[in-house]
Parts: C-alpha cells; sequence; structure tokens
C-alpha cells in the first residue's frame, strides 16, 4: 500500500472524518476524528486511513475527494455504522 500518499493521485487531500450519534434525526456528540495517516494500493482500488482514535459509533462519515483516471477532480462522502473493531494486527 505504499504507492500514494495526500499528494499523489488519485487523492486530493486529507480526508475529513466526523463521527456522530443521531439523535431525533439531529447530530449529537460530533467529533471530528484524526487521520494519522493514508496510503492508497498500487491498482488504486484500496485506501487505508491509520486513524488511532477509532471507535464503535452509531454514524461515522468520511468525506474525501479523490481523481478519476484520467485525473478530473471529485468529492465524495460515505456514512456507516461501526458496530465492532477488529483486533489490532
Amino acid at each position: 500500500m505504499a504507492r500514494g500518499h495526500l499528494d499523489s493521485p488519485p487523492l486530493t487531500s486529507s480526508p475529513i472524518i466526523v463521527m456522530f450519534r443521531q439523535l431525533w434525526s439531529g447530530r449529537y456528540n460530533e467529533r471530528l476524528v484524526e487521520v494519522e495517516s493514508v496510503s492508497v494500493s498500487d491498482d488504486y482500488k484500496t485506501v487505508d486511513l491509520k486513524i488511532p482514535t477509532i471507535a464503535p459509533t452509531w454514524t461515522i462519515q468520511v468525506a474525501y475527494k479523490l481523481r478519476d483516471p484520467p485525473g478530473a477532480p471529485f468529492a465524495r462522502a460515505s456514512q456507516g455504522t461501526i458496530h465492532q473493531l477488529a483486533r489490532k494486527r
């Protein structure tokens, strides 16, 4: 996973991670989470984020900016839930 770092395609900036609980459709206990490092696989299909303070949460949002194969930038955000973390490797 050593190919890319934040200045190499396909990433255009550091991802922004927000963890929060949704309480009656509002954001409750919202906090930004630091991304310590980012690496991209040689085939550009996998992005590995090192997040020291990651923990189970009702909602996590990952906002990111990437480049497509021709080099055009685009931005997306993904949301999910972390029920349980895997053991450290």
